[in-house]
């Protein structure tokens, strides 16, 4: 079944919000180079946090009944592809 504008407007609006969030929290380390800002053994802790939430925001939205997904792992992921 395709998705309405709706469902589509408000999940965007939310992406946008946390994306900006991660970039807003990127500024503040501005003597730390892009590869340390990217690698998550060298980005600073609120920088993984913000991007913790943006992934999660993502997941949400992109897999369906992703709290299943996270429990039953790979035969969800099959049973899924399985259906399409």
């Amino acid at each position: 079944m395709p998705l309405t504008w709706n469902e589509i407007k408000r999940p965007a609006i939310a992406f946008s919000i946390k994306a900006q969030n991660v970039l807003d929290v990127r500024v503040k380390f501005p003597k730390s180079s892009l590869a340390d800002l990217l690698d998550t053994n060298t980005m600073p802790p609120e920088l993984v946090k913000a991007h913790q939430v943006l992934d999660k925001a993502v997941d949400l939205f992109t897999v369906p009944n992703y709290l299943l997904m996270k429990q039953s792992g790979l035969s969800f992921c099959l049973s899924y592809m399985m259906g399409l």
